[in-house]
């Protein structure tokens, strides 16, 4: 009687591992989608922290007879938009003069994460998701051109 028992019991237990796997796979994926985001987001910031000081380099040591320092900054954020737009990223790129009168430019990535490539909402549950913004500042000396500061 009590094999019976045992055969029976096993029986009832045979979606288990379907259930539990049913359960998991929506942690699982958004376990995933995080580590994806993030080391997406790493690589782009380590891209932009190289690439930054060079395009102010070439783009703001000599700039032209009549190149305001706003023209030289939109140049910039040009170059740098047509090598983040295709990672889903905005690049903004302001100037402003210090008080030894460098120019400092100041460029800034915002990545938005992604969800496997399909964008995500901005809120989910009242609770508002900002993009993550990623800042670097590079001075120029009007003095000494190609030096940065």
């Amino acid at each position: 009687m009590e094999m019976k028992g045992i055969a029976s019991l096993k029986k009832d237990e045979s979606g288990q591992a379907t259930v539990e796997l049913m359960l998991t796979l929506p942690v699982i994926i958004a376990v995933a989608a995080i580590a994806i985001n993030a080391l997406s987001f790493f690589g782009v910031t380590a891209s932009f922290d190289r690439l930054f000081p060079q395009v102010v380099r070439v783009c703001a040591q000599a700039p032209g007879y009549d190149d305001a320092a706003y023209s030289t900054a939109s140049q910039i954020q040009a170059k740098l938009e047509d090598r983040f737009s295709s990672s889903g990223c905005a690049v903004q790129v302001d100037v402003a003069a210090d008080s030894s009168g460098n120019q400092l430019f100041t460029g800034e990535v915002r990545y938005e994460p992604t969800l496997f490539g399909f964008s995500l909402r901005s809120s989910i549950f009242g609770m508002d998701f900002s993009p993550l913004t990623h800042k670097r500042s590079v001075a120029i000396s009007p003095y000494r051109p190609g030096v940065l500061l």
